[in-house]
């Protein structure tokens, strides 16, 4: 036995009615819509020196500057965020893996102002993507051993002679028999 649409059309009006009446009877006891929902989880972190945060058994990179003071993760259901002082300090997707570190190679560019041989070893840029004249320039560093040094001529200090092969701290024991 088919039956057709037409014959759930009275139970489904009906329920829409008490339906109805029932919001009716709520409406003043419901809370006032502020605007979208923002689900997410909250957990206050430190941020070690490595410029790296805990979260979920994985390791989240996060803006130099964040280094050694609190951020409070928001972790949502897809992406994980990084806040200190009213500002986002790192944004990642997140990972559900466990014993994970996830890099922003972008995170550490002050740390290369001051150690520039971090584009060489360090572990936020081993996987980076580099344009051409940068990745030129991490292969040089990489080999330097190929690439010869260039020498600066070296500076006297007034009233001092060029250093000889004679001459020095420690004198040739037959040069100091000459001289007696």
């Amino acid at each position: 036995m088919q039956h057709e649409p037409s014959d759930f059309l009275p139970i489904r009006t009906c329920c829409l009615r008490v339906q109805k009446a029932q919001i009716g009877e709520e409406r003043p006891n419901l809370v006032p819509y502020v605007g979208p929902f923002d689900g997410f989880y909250a957990v206050p972190a430190s941020v070690s020196k490595t410029c790296l945060v805990r979260f979920d058994k994985n390791r989240y990179s996060v803006d130099a500057r964040a280094v050694g003071r609190p951020v409070e993760i928001r972790a949502y259901a897809d992406r994980l965020e990084c806040w200190q002082d009213g500002r986002i300090v790192g944004r990642h997707d997140r990972a559900f893996v466990r014993g994970k570190t996830i890099y922003d190679p972008l995170h550490y560019i002050p740390v290369l102002a001051r150690k520039p041989g971090a584009l060489r070893n360090g572990a936020p840029f081993k996987e980076w993507d580099l344009r051409q004249p940068l990745r030129r320039r991490r292969r040089r560093n990489l080999l330097p051993h190929l690439v010869p040094p260039q020498r600066s001529p070296r500076r006297l200090r007034r009233g001092t002679k060029a250093p000889t092969a004679r001459s020095g701290p420690f004198p040739c024991p037959r040069e100091s028999r000459q001289t007696r």
